[in-house]
C-alpha cells in the first residue's frame, strides 16, 4: 500500500524537489516494495492450487513482461513533452 503511496507522489516530487525528490523517492520506493515478491507466490497458491505454482507463475511473468514492454515506449514518447507527463503514463502503465 505505501509502494502506490510513494509511486502515486513520485511526479509531486520530482517536480517540487528536483533530484533530491527523487531520492527520497526511490529510497522509499526501495524500502516499502520489497515486500511485493514473496506476495506473488502466495496468492498464486491461494488462487490456484499448490501444484500449478509454476504455471501460474509463467502467466504472471508473461503479463509483466507485456507491461514492461509496452510501458517504456509509451512513457518515452510522452517523456518528450513533458517529464511531468512521462512520469504519470509509467505510473498508470
Amino acid at each position: 500500500m505505501l509502494c502506490g503511496i510513494f509511486t502515486a507522489l513520485c511526479p509531486l516530487l520530482a517536480d517540487s524537489a528536483g533530484y533530491v525528490g527523487l531520492l527520497i523517492f526511490s529510497a522509499a520506493f526501495g524500502l516499502t516494495s520489497a515486500c511485493i515478491g514473496p506476495l506473488i507466490p502466495t496468492l498464486i497458491i491461494s488462487f490456484l492450487d499448490a501444484n500449478s505454482l509454476a504455471s501460474g507463475s509463467g502467466y504472471v511473468l508473461v503479463f509483466e513482461a507485456i507491461g514492461q514492454l509496452l510501458g517504456a515506449p509509451a512513457a518515452g514518447k510522452t517523456l518528450l513533452s513533458s517529464f511531468y507527463h512521462g512520469i504519470t503514463a509509467v505510473i498508470f502503465c
